[in-house]
């Protein structure tokens, strides 16, 4: 699975910048690191055990690194839209739980607000799409299923643009995902809100 989303975001990149040479848009690529955050986590089953919430933010403040690739085209002066994809590199968000990447799709929009001024190198940034969640366990005992399913993402960023290309930027984002354990009528699932905050450097590629 990660070398798939690997391969994904190589795909994207390079038919997006096939499409930018066609229609004057640009592509996006660099990486993020994540400053903090926090991770809440609920955790359900089919026994009599009552549900269990909590939260865990010693462990979402490790951070870690995340790739990204996006296409924008101008729409207007100061409004681009287009699409991206991320992959967070694995990562313990919850304290002796599974490892997770994640691989967000997702559609974006950027606003330059102050192109009238001296520093309309600045940039709002929104995006909103569907989060792929996988776990480092493959199969955790025989005869037990497990169902991982994805959930919303939604990013906002605030950057700046350089007259050379280099991107960067600051950012919160928010992904949800859940896990499923199952066997013989029993279940266990695990549903989880992993939030960061994060600091971006990326390349623009005006072709």
């Amino acid at each position: 699975m990660k070398k798939l989303a690997l391969a994904a975001l190589a795909v994207v990149f390079m038919a997006g910048a096939v499409f930018a040479a066609d229609e004057k848009g640009e592509v996006n690529v660099g990486l993020g690191l994540a400053l903090g955050g926090s991770a809440k986590y609920k955790i359900s089953n089919s026994f009599s055990n009552p549900d269990f919430e909590g939260s865990d933010s010693k462990n979402a403040k490790l951070g870690g690194i995340s790739l990204f690739a996006e296409y924008l085209y101008p729409v207007l002066e100061i409004v681009k839209v287009g699409g991206g994809f991320q992959y967070l590199l694995e990562r313990e968000i919850v304290k002796d739980g599974p490892k997770f990447s994640y691989f967000p799709i997702y559609l974006t929009v950027q606003v330059n607000p102050l192109s009238g001024a001296d520093i309309k190198e600045v940039f709002l940034k929104g995006n909103l799409g569907y989060n792929l969640s996988f776990t480092d366990n493959a199969d955790p005992f025989p005869g037990v299923n497990k169902d991982e399913k994805g959930g919303i993402y939604y990013g906002l960023a605030v950057g700046y643009e350089f007259p050379f290309g280099l991107i960067t930027s600051l950012s919160y984002d928010s992904y949800v995902s859940e896990t499923k354990y199952s066997e013989s009528g029993d279940w266990v699932k695990m549903e989880y809100n992993y939030h960061i905050i994060g600091f971006n450097v990326g390349y623009k590629f005006k072709l």
